[in-house]
């Protein structure tokens, strides 16, 4: 484990996950709240 160059790479990947969650979490709650949507799933 260096404690170099990985720090900053550990950061990107920790930003990129989160901003992946968040605009999944977006897209999700998005989807579901259309009416459409769930009168397709009843």
């Amino acid at each position: 484990m260096s404690n170099g160059n990985g720090n900053g790479r550990w950061a990107t990947v920790a930003q990129f996950a989160a901003a992946t969650a968040a605009v999944a979490a977006l897209w999700f709650l998005a989807d579901w709240g259309t009416p459409s949507v769930l009168r397709w799933m009843l």
